[in-house]
């Protein structure tokens, strides 16, 4: 079943060719052993994992929608440059074809007229789904970073500014990370930017082959000339609307 719904997902014949080599052989009496059938079947699906991995596990960029589609073998994670800026996020969960979500993110809202309009921007960032929330702009939920420069100023408001997608992960200079290769990984690398402050925060999202884990981390960049605080920094932040998780954290 697995394999002919790669068939049928992939729409090549690249699989289909795979299949027609590797079963040309096999014995009559190797087709009625189900132990075998099965060790077979695994070693296929195997081939089919590197052949395909651009498909099953990649980052893709949506320049009509503004949406960012990470892929892992079996989940999807969606982020979306919203109207003004904000890096907010969209979906994580079972893996889904690249449909546009961005109505999870409600930027919109309907008037009398019965017309879209977009938000006004106060209310809109009170609760738009961050990728990486910030203090000081109205959004009164926990934040995952929060600094002052030295005349107190604590209003943060990272805005789109550019985008990498890397073959392969990313070395954390002086902390553990985890490592693969370029042919099983791929990095996604926004950076965002405070025109205010000067300062820009890069956002890296590593996928894997192999895993449906998503591996992610921050930097900040002071490029200003004067001294900025940096009163709190987390790796990571989510904004879903549920609240039926569990979650487990390993410390040390």
């Amino acid at each position: 079943v697995r394999i002919a719904t790669a068939i049928g997902a992939t729409q090549s014949g690249h699989l289909a060719s795979l299949l027609a080599n590797e079963s040309k052989g096999l014995r009559a009496t190797e087709w009625r052993n189900e132990r075998f059938l099965q060790n077979w079947v695994y070693e296929i699906l195997q081939k089919v994992a590197q052949i395909f991995f651009k498909e099953l596990c990649m980052i893709k960029f949506n320049e009509q929608t503004k949406i960012f589609h990470l892929q892992t073998p079996e989940s999807s994670y969606q982020i979306l440059i919203s109207f003004k800026g904000h890096i907010s996020h969209v979906y994580y969960g079972t893996k889904i074809g690249d449909d546009d979500l961005s109505y999870l993110t409600r930027q919109m809202e309907y008037g009398f007229s019965n017309q879209e309009i977009f938000r006004e921007k106060h209310s809109l960032l009170d609760f738009l789904p961050m990728e990486y929330p910030t203090d000081g702009i109205g959004d009164f939920r926990e934040s995952a970073l929060a600094i002052s420069d030295a005349t107190n100023h604590n209003g943060v408001e990272l805005i789109y500014k550019n985008h990498k997608i890397i073959e392969g992960t990313v070395q954390i200079p002086g902390i553990p990370c985890v490592f693969a290769e370029k042919s099983k990984s791929k990095t996604l690398v926004i950076t965002t930017e405070d025109a205010v402050l000067n300062v820009e925060v890069d956002l890296y999202y590593s996928v894997f082959d192999d895993c449906d884990a998503i591996v992610r981390w921050a930097k900040i960049k002071n490029n200003s000339n004067q001294t900025i605080f940096v009163n709190k920094a987390l790796s990571a932040a989510f904004d879903m609307d549920d609240n039926n998780f569990d979650m487990i954290t390993l410390h040390g």
